[in-house]
């Protein structure tokens, strides 16, 4: 039976792709830092070791043929050195330990914040990355740790998600849209706000899987995302049909709101990272996929040409698993 390690088990989308695989018949190395909310599941053993020292991983690796890399430092979870040691530097020392170790592939989440603005109206993954804060300047970083220190021999499958809910979202976002729901008004940027992109987790744990099981010839990206765009209004329009309370949309100027998008942006950011504030992130192309602001559509066709991928979740069904759980 072939093992397969996953770094990051104990968050968001590590804690659904152990469930998963475990579900599957896999054997399962889970590797955390030391945390206490690790789940006990049949066909997962838990190792202790951190990915920026390679001695403390060495154990975890033994035996494994496909590492799912998804341990990193999301926005609001740690400042900008934190975020380059583990996003960056770690993926380094992991692909390092996993070339010494024989490992076969890697599969490496990382996300389209690595993308460069400004962003086309659809962005394939040819478009230049570079990110537009610490995040996502540090998810391009890891990318080049990975395509760059690769041999040519070696498997590796870069996945680029766009904004992830679901149950058990740690990050705050799928909070943040079942708040807004349950609320008596919902604004909108303009009448018509713009669409963007969204991927439920159950879509993006298939896309991990499929990844690291298909009959990939060499190495690839693919951006990840759900099986169409949508948008506030589709979002309330989805809830009035799970549930009885329909908060009322209310427009607002589209300058308002990105003028509050970036004071809340520099309030919850720049004091805590000591990072300048990028008066250009909220304009339109420089969002990646927000909920008042929207963002640009992902091309999937890389995913469903490399190893078969196709989102199956629409936002009305995501909503419904998590409104009516």
């Amino acid at each position: 039976m072939e093992v397969s390690l996953v770094t990051g088990a104990t968050g968001f989308v590590g804690s659904h792709l152990i469930r998963r695989l475990a579900a599957d018949g896999q054997q399962v190395n889970a590797l955390t830092r030391g945390g206490t909310n690790i789940l006990k599941i049949q066909g997962v053993q838990w190792f202790r070791g951190d990915i920026t020292v390679k001695q403390s991983i060495t154990a975890a690796l033994r035996g494994v043929s496909v590492v799912y890399h998804l341990a990193a430092i999301v926005p609001g979870k740690g400042g900008h050195s934190a975020q380059w040691h583990i996003n960056r530097d770690g993926t380094r020392t992991l692909l390092q330990a996993c070339l010494v170790n024989g490992v076969k592939r890697l599969v490496f989440l990382s996300s389209v914040c690595a993308y460069s603005p400004p962003l086309k109206t659809l962005i394939d993954e040819d478009c230049p990355l570079g990110g537009d804060d610490s995040y996502g300047q540090s998810k391009a970083a890891a990318e080049l740790e990975i395509t760059r220190g690769a041999p040519g021999d070696f498997c590796y499958v870069i996945l680029r998600p766009c904004q992830v809910y679901g149950p058990g979202d740690i990050c705050g976002f799928t909070g943040l849209v079942t708040s807004m729901l349950g609320s008596n008004y919902v604004f909108t940027a303009g009448r018509t706000p713009r669409r963007f992109s969204l991927v439920y987790i159950d879509d993006l744990i298939e896309a991990i899987i499929r990844a690291g099981t298909s009959n990939i010839t060499g190495s690839c990206t693919a951006n990840i995302a759900g099986p169409s765009l949508t948008s506030l209004q589709a979002i309330v329009s989805a809830s009035a049909e799970i549930k009885i309370h329909v908060p009322k949309l209310v427009p607002v100027p589209v300058r308002v709101v990105r003028v509050a998008q970036e004071l809340r942006w520099i309030n919850r950011n720049l004091g805590a990272t000591g990072m300048l504030p990028h008066w250009k992130s909220y304009s339109s192309d420089h969002v990646y996929g927000s909920l008042l602001l929207g963002g640009p559509e992902y091309s999937q066709q890389r995913a469903r040409s490399e190893f078969g991928f196709e989102p199956t979740t629409s936002v009305g069904d995501g909503l419904a698993k998590i409104l009516l759980r």
